[in-house]
């Protein structure tokens, strides 16, 4: 059995008032798509932030994250740069600040490469007006040369996606790619990822809030609550029969085209604050079915639950 291509073992992310990633483990296999789903402050960004070391400088990260077997938090400056957008590769979720707003759309997609060893500068034109066709973006070699104030939000995600599989990475990690793009250029982008993953074998970790996306693209699903993992399994598994009372809620509140639903049901409350601990499951103060177990004691993670009362959802 190969090895994963990605291996993420107790990572925990804090800063000097909270802790917004606790004890997170997975693994990536080379040619997986992951999906990671879960509310805003989840920790999903931030543990794949991690994986690139890209976290502001009071952050603390402790446990493990090993890329191809090489530990990533004792990788040298030098080591990381050569990783980043070679090897690991990173669609951000805001396509209006990624962008150096003084140079050309072309020239930074060119940058990414040349920093990693393509100097050819027709090639690198070549290659960049490929990738901007590749996006859904017409004219691609006049497009090259626009700035990022002339292209609109959706057209800068589209070009970022574009910057992201420039070197052909073996791990792409998509932060919210389909933000704000209409579902015509929502498809091309997905489709971009599937063609990557099938001809190159590119491992993909996905974050989004898009169920729909995740079970067209995912063949595997992690849920996150309050920086923990909650639930971990194949996408299908997840989706149709889920284990954990917050993927169940989750479920609830999304549209379904097969059935009529009704009215749509919200999880009530709000996720903890991670500046102010709060003992047993974090999902207890939102639960419908806990126990007093459930204040008291946090469950481990076992057998890609975690859930002291596992009901029959």
């Amino acid at each position: 059995m190969s090895e994963p291509v990605l291996s993420i073992r107790d990572l925990h992310v804090s800063f000097p008032t909270a802790t917004v990633v606790q004890g997170v483990s997975f693994d990536v296999m080379p040619g997986e798509i992951v999906g990671v789903v879960g509310e805003s402050g989840s920790g999903k960004s931030m543990t794949a932030r991690s994986v690139l070391r890209l976290l502001p400088k009071s952050a603390r990260l402790g446990g493990s994250i090993r890329f191809r077997g090489q530990e990533v938090l004792d990788m040298s400056p030098a080591d990381i740069r050569a990783m980043r957008g070679a090897l690991v590769s990173m669609v951000f979720q805001d396509p209006m600040t990624s962008f150096n707003p003084v140079l050309r759309i072309g020239d930074q997609i060119a940058e990414a490469m040349t920093l990693h060893g393509q100097k050819d500068r027709k090639t690198l034109s070549d290659r960049v007006a490929s990738l901007l066709a590749s996006v859904g973006i017409g004219n691609p070699k006049a497009r090259a040369r626009a700035y990022p104030h002339e292209f609109s939000g959706g057209m800068r995600q589209r070009a970022l996606t574009a910057m992201a599989v420039a070197n052909g990475p073996a791990l792409l990690i998509a932060d919210e790619p389909t933000t704000a793009l209409d579902v015509t250029v929502q498809d091309q982008i997905l489709q971009l990822m599937r063609d990557l993953n099938a001809t190159s074998g590119t491992a993909i970790l996905l974050i989004t809030h898009n169920i729909a996306v995740v079970a067209s693209l995912c063949r595997r699903l992690i849920v996150m609550y309050a920086g923990r993992v909650v639930e971990d399994g194949p996408t299908d598994e997840v989706l149709t029969a889920p284990r954990h009372p917050y993927t169940w809620s989750l479920l609830q509140s999304v549209p379904r085209l097969d059935r009529a639903t009704g009215r749509l049901v919200a999880i009530k409350g709000q996720p903890p604050d991670p500046a102010e601990p709060l003992a047993g499951c974090k999902f207890h103060p939102r639960c419908p079915w806990v126990e007093e177990r459930c204040t008291r004691d946090e469950p481990p993670l076992e057998d890609g639950v975690r859930c002291w009362v596992r009901p029959a959802l």
